[in-house]
């Protein structure tokens, strides 16, 4: 059989409550050259089961069950690497497609479009009333729409112009509204599996800089929040983690990385010039000061703190390397974020 021209891959864990509606919104699709593939990292609850009950009935559902559980970003990064489509839709096991998302994608994607979004919607759940308020006041403010001052063909060169005053807010949206091109994975690699909840933010800045992106203004793709999903537990657990660490390996990933060759330039020849290396030793500074031991005067809360700092300066040792003392003034947004953090904490 010839390989489809889209795979659908939903990666899941423990995702039963939402899955068939999930499914449901993505066998509906008009456009029905795709696979969809759905990879499960060891769900304890009836995923599993439902998955079987529907692939019996539709061959396009192909069912993959990891071994070992490799967590939310190496289960997208096995996605990908178990697809057969030339594109790769993600959609996550509680989200919706609307019955033309594909066939919208697949017609907006001119011959040398790698990168395609559309505007998305958000539903939520009860108990998710205290996020509400955040979501829809980061929607209105960080959207497409507003940043690229309604513009459908973004180029490179825009986008890392753009990107500058928006480091850190994922203003592009969730993996279920991006739809990617195979090439992307080969050219600009996976999924930065050490990021917890700028993991696909960073990937679309690290394509976008060097293949700009395709955007389709209408809702084609439906986010839910609930108090399960993952976005939502690192909110409430790993405060430090989320808000300290994840934006450390970001800039790190900046500073070093040959990929964000063409950010860094951008940075340079702006006015003023942004320093990612400066921002970077002040994040580097600030993560140290919080990871002290009594800070938070909870023993516990100061173990996992340290513990974290830890594991990321292990898994990037250069920024043990940066020079981070002698250094007289304060990134004002560093200690902002910093106290943030500290006052969830008390």
């Amino acid at each position: 059989m010839s390989s489809p021209v889209v795979s659908v891959c939903i990666p899941t864990y423990n995702g039963g409550k939402y899955l068939r509606e999930t499914l449901d919104s993505v066998l509906a699709q008009t456009y029905k050259d795709f696979e969809l593939l759905v990879v499960d990292d060891r769900s304890s609850d009836d995923t599993h089961d439902i998955l079987v009950e529907y692939a019996a009935r539709d061959k396009r559902i192909r069912i993959v069950r990891n071994e070992k559980n490799l967590g939310l970003v190496g289960n997208w990064n096995r996605c990908v690497e178990l697809s057969d489509g030339d594109w790769i839709k993600f959609v996550f096991q509680d989200d919706i497609l609307a019955p033309s998302c594909i066939e919208e994608f697949m017609n907006a994607c001119g011959p040398d479009t790698l990168f395609a979004v559309c505007r998305r919607n958000i539903i939520f759940d009860k108990d998710t009333e205290s996020l509400q308020s955040i979501y829809k006041e980061y929607i209105e403010k960080f959207n497409i729409d507003t940043i690229f001052r309604g513009r459908t063909s973004i180029s490179p060169e825009i986008f890392q112009i753009t990107c500058l005053d928006y480091l850190e807010r994922n203003f592009i949206g969730e993996p279920t509204a991006v739809f990617l091109h195979r090439d992307v994975f080969e050219k600009f690699g996976f999924f930065n599996p050490f990021l917890i909840q700028l993991c696909d933010f960073e990937y679309w800045l690290r394509v976008a800089i060097h293949v700009g992106f395709t955007y389709v203004p209408k809702e084609l793709a439906t986010f839910r929040v609930h108090c399960n999903a993952a976005s939502f537990k690192q909110r409430e657990e790993r405060a430090f983690r989320k808000d300290i660490l994840d934006p450390i390996i970001l800039f790190h990933e900046f500073v070093f990385n040959p990929f964000y060759d063409p950010l860094r330039n951008a940075s340079i020849q702006r006015f003023p010039q942004i320093d990612f290396k400066e921002s970077l030793i002040f994040m580097v500074r600030e993560a140290l000061s919080i990871a002290r031991p009594n800070r938070t005067g909870n023993a516990t809360s100061d173990s996992i703190v340290l513990s974290e700092w830890q594991e990321v300066s292990r898994n990037f040792p250069s920024l043990l390397k940066l020079p981070i003392h002698g250094i007289p003034r304060v990134l004002h947004v560093i200690k902002k974020r910093g106290m943030r953090f500290m006052k969830a904490q008390i």
